[in-house]
Protein backbone atom coordinates (compact mmCIF):
# COMPACT_ATOMS: atom_id res chain seq x y z
CA UNK A 1 0.00 0.00 0.00
CA UNK A 2 2.57 2.11 1.01
CA UNK A 3 4.06 1.42 -2.54
CA UNK A 4 0.99 2.69 -4.30
CA UNK A 5 0.03 5.72 -2.62
CA UNK A 6 3.88 6.84 -3.07
CA UNK A 7 3.52 6.16 -6.77
CA UNK A 8 0.02 7.80 -7.35
CA UNK A 9 0.39 10.59 -4.55
CA UNK A 10 4.24 11.67 -5.46
CA UNK A 11 6.54 12.20 -2.55
CA UNK A 12 4.84 15.94 -2.08
CA UNK A 13 2.26 14.34 -0.31
CA UNK A 14 2.99 10.99 0.41
CA UNK A 15 4.60 10.21 3.63
CA UNK A 16 6.20 6.97 2.22
CA UNK A 17 9.45 5.86 1.39
CA UNK A 18 8.79 5.63 -2.11
CA UNK A 19 11.30 8.73 -2.98
CA UNK A 20 14.39 6.99 -1.85
CA UNK A 21 14.22 3.89 -3.27
CA UNK A 22 14.61 2.82 -7.02
CA UNK A 23 11.36 0.97 -8.79
CA UNK A 24 12.93 0.55 -11.96
CA UNK A 25 11.21 -2.69 -12.83
CA UNK A 26 8.18 -1.64 -12.22
CA UNK A 27 8.13 1.18 -14.49
CA UNK A 28 9.44 -1.67 -17.23
CA UNK A 29 6.44 -3.45 -16.36
CA UNK A 30 4.60 -0.55 -17.35
CA UNK A 31 6.31 -0.22 -20.72
CA UNK A 32 6.25 -3.72 -20.78
CA UNK A 33 2.01 -4.03 -20.22
CA UNK A 34 1.60 -0.80 -23.17
CA UNK A 35 3.93 -2.10 -25.31
CA UNK A 36 2.05 -5.42 -25.67
CA UNK A 37 -1.11 -3.60 -25.72
CA UNK A 38 0.07 -1.39 -28.50
CA UNK A 39 0.98 -4.49 -30.93
CA UNK A 40 -1.88 -6.76 -29.86
CA UNK A 41 -4.00 -3.23 -31.12
CA UNK A 42 -2.14 -2.80 -33.89
CA UNK A 43 -2.60 -6.18 -34.89
CA UNK A 44 -6.56 -6.44 -34.22
CA UNK A 45 -7.75 -2.89 -34.92
CA UNK A 46 -11.31 -3.62 -34.29
CA UNK A 47 -10.47 -3.58 -30.65
CA UNK A 48 -9.40 -0.38 -31.08
CA UNK A 49 -12.65 1.72 -30.02
CA UNK A 50 -13.25 -1.18 -26.74
CA UNK A 51 -10.19 -0.70 -25.00
CA UNK A 52 -9.38 2.76 -26.35
CA UNK A 53 -13.00 3.95 -25.35
CA UNK A 54 -12.50 7.60 -24.38
CA UNK A 55 -11.28 9.59 -27.86
CA UNK A 56 -7.60 11.23 -27.72
CA UNK A 57 -9.91 15.21 -27.75
CA UNK A 58 -11.35 13.85 -24.37
CA UNK A 59 -8.50 11.77 -22.87
CA UNK A 60 -6.39 14.79 -23.08
CA UNK A 61 -8.77 17.36 -21.83
CA UNK A 62 -9.85 14.71 -18.27
CA UNK A 63 -5.86 14.07 -18.02
CA UNK A 64 -5.37 18.00 -18.01
CA UNK A 65 -8.33 18.30 -15.04
CA UNK A 66 -7.20 15.37 -13.37
CA UNK A 67 -3.47 16.89 -13.44
CA UNK A 68 -4.72 19.52 -11.91
CA UNK A 69 -7.36 18.82 -9.49
CA UNK A 70 -5.36 15.70 -8.24
CA UNK A 71 -2.83 18.13 -5.92
CA UNK A 72 -5.97 19.48 -3.67
CA UNK A 73 -7.10 15.92 -3.07
CA UNK A 74 -3.77 14.71 -2.21
CA UNK A 75 -3.52 17.34 -0.08
CA UNK A 76 -5.77 15.73 2.31
CA UNK A 77 -5.59 12.13 1.51
CA UNK A 78 -4.27 11.10 4.60
CA UNK A 79 -7.11 13.04 6.59
CA UNK A 80 -9.65 11.26 5.20
CA UNK A 81 -11.22 7.69 6.68
CA UNK A 82 -10.23 4.90 4.74
CA UNK A 83 -13.15 4.04 2.78
CA UNK A 84 -12.35 7.40 1.29
CA UNK A 85 -9.05 6.53 0.14
CA UNK A 86 -9.62 3.71 -2.14
CA UNK A 87 -11.64 5.86 -4.48
CA UNK A 88 -9.40 8.75 -4.32
CA UNK A 89 -6.21 6.25 -5.34
CA UNK A 90 -8.81 5.43 -8.70
CA UNK A 91 -8.99 8.57 -9.57
CA UNK A 92 -5.04 8.47 -9.48
CA UNK A 93 -4.76 5.38 -11.37
CA UNK A 94 -7.52 6.91 -13.51
CA UNK A 95 -4.90 10.42 -14.47
CA UNK A 96 -2.31 8.02 -15.43
CA UNK A 97 -4.04 5.53 -17.47
CA UNK A 98 -5.50 8.28 -19.52
CA UNK A 99 -1.85 9.66 -19.72
CA UNK A 100 -1.07 5.92 -21.24
CA UNK A 101 -4.36 5.91 -23.47
CA UNK A 102 -2.97 9.01 -25.18
CA UNK A 103 0.27 7.36 -26.07
CA UNK A 104 -1.36 4.44 -27.77
CA UNK A 105 -3.94 6.98 -29.73
CA UNK A 106 -1.38 8.62 -30.78
CA UNK A 107 1.18 5.58 -31.73
CA UNK A 108 -1.73 4.04 -33.35
CA UNK A 109 -2.93 6.92 -35.18
CA UNK A 110 0.73 7.06 -37.14
CA UNK A 111 1.25 3.01 -37.31
CA UNK A 112 -0.96 0.47 -38.85
CA UNK A 113 -0.80 -2.82 -40.74
CA UNK A 114 -2.79 -4.91 -42.52
CA UNK A 115 -3.21 -7.97 -40.72
CA UNK A 116 -3.89 -10.34 -43.88
CA UNK A 117 -1.22 -8.95 -45.65
CA UNK A 118 1.64 -8.52 -42.82
CA UNK A 119 2.84 -12.42 -42.92
CA UNK A 120 3.80 -11.96 -46.73
CA UNK A 121 5.33 -8.46 -45.98
CA UNK A 122 7.20 -9.90 -43.48
CA UNK A 123 8.43 -12.41 -45.29
CA UNK A 124 9.65 -10.69 -48.33
CA UNK A 125 11.62 -7.91 -45.85
CA UNK A 126 13.28 -10.68 -44.32
CA UNK A 127 14.22 -12.19 -47.86
CA UNK A 128 15.29 -8.86 -49.00
CA UNK A 129 17.22 -8.35 -45.85
CA UNK A 130 19.57 -11.71 -46.21
CA UNK A 131 19.72 -11.14 -49.73
CA UNK A 132 21.23 -7.73 -49.55
CA UNK A 133 23.91 -9.17 -46.44
CA UNK A 134 24.46 -12.03 -49.13
CA UNK A 135 25.28 -9.22 -52.26
CA UNK A 136 27.10 -7.51 -49.48
CA UNK A 137 29.75 -10.70 -48.36
CA UNK A 138 29.99 -11.86 -52.04
CA UNK A 139 33.21 -10.49 -52.53
CA UNK A 140 34.41 -13.07 -49.97
CA UNK A 141 33.30 -16.08 -52.06
CA UNK A 142 29.69 -17.49 -52.94
CA UNK A 143 29.78 -20.34 -49.95
CA UNK A 144 31.37 -17.72 -47.68
CA UNK A 145 29.78 -14.91 -48.24
CA UNK A 146 25.73 -16.77 -48.04
CA UNK A 147 27.09 -17.95 -45.06
CA UNK A 148 28.03 -14.61 -43.29
CA UNK A 149 25.12 -12.98 -45.33
CA UNK A 150 22.30 -14.97 -43.42
CA UNK A 151 23.85 -14.89 -40.34
CA UNK A 152 24.25 -10.65 -40.98
CA UNK A 153 20.72 -10.78 -42.42
CA UNK A 154 19.44 -12.70 -39.11
CA UNK A 155 21.59 -10.35 -36.73
CA UNK A 156 19.76 -6.86 -38.75
CA UNK A 157 16.02 -9.05 -38.10
CA UNK A 158 16.29 -9.59 -34.72
CA UNK A 159 18.40 -6.59 -34.04
CA UNK A 160 15.43 -4.51 -35.83
CA UNK A 161 12.68 -7.07 -33.71
CA UNK A 162 14.39 -5.86 -30.27
CA UNK A 163 14.86 -2.21 -31.18
CA UNK A 164 10.95 -1.98 -31.80
CA UNK A 165 10.33 -3.86 -28.52
CA UNK A 166 11.98 -1.58 -26.72
CA UNK A 167 11.20 1.80 -28.54
CA UNK A 168 7.69 0.50 -27.95
CA UNK A 169 8.20 0.28 -24.11
CA UNK A 170 10.53 3.23 -23.78
CA UNK A 171 8.46 5.64 -24.93
CA UNK A 172 5.43 5.57 -22.69
CA UNK A 173 7.64 4.60 -20.04
CA UNK A 174 9.38 7.95 -21.00
CA UNK A 175 6.21 9.75 -21.23
CA UNK A 176 5.25 8.50 -17.65
CA UNK A 177 8.46 9.84 -16.18
CA UNK A 178 7.96 13.48 -17.75
CA UNK A 179 4.19 13.37 -16.90
CA UNK A 180 5.42 12.77 -13.43
CA UNK A 181 7.84 15.34 -13.40
CA UNK A 182 5.62 17.96 -14.31
CA UNK A 183 3.21 16.83 -11.71
CA UNK A 184 5.93 17.09 -8.82
CA UNK A 185 6.39 20.64 -9.99
CA UNK A 186 2.54 21.60 -9.81
CA UNK A 187 2.38 19.66 -6.59
CA UNK A 188 5.59 21.97 -5.00
CA UNK A 189 3.79 25.25 -6.00
CA UNK A 190 0.29 24.66 -4.76
CA UNK A 191 2.02 23.36 -1.68
CA UNK A 192 3.97 26.37 -1.16
CA UNK A 193 1.95 29.13 -2.70
CA UNK A 194 -1.36 27.71 -1.92
CA UNK A 195 -1.95 26.02 1.13
CA UNK A 196 1.23 28.75 2.42
CA UNK A 197 3.57 25.38 3.50
CA UNK A 198 7.52 25.15 3.43
CA UNK A 199 9.80 22.19 3.96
Amino acid sequence: MDFLEGFLLGPVWSDTEYETRRHTGFFWLIGWITAAVFFWLLLYPERYSQWLFVNLTSAIVLTVILFIATPFMSRFYYKVHFLLKIPMLFIQIAKFVLLLKISLHIGLARYQINRAEFPQQLLEHVNQTIENSTVYFETLGRGIGMLLGIIAGGLIIVSTIIGIVLLATLLPVIALLVFKTLQRLLDELIYRYIFHESE
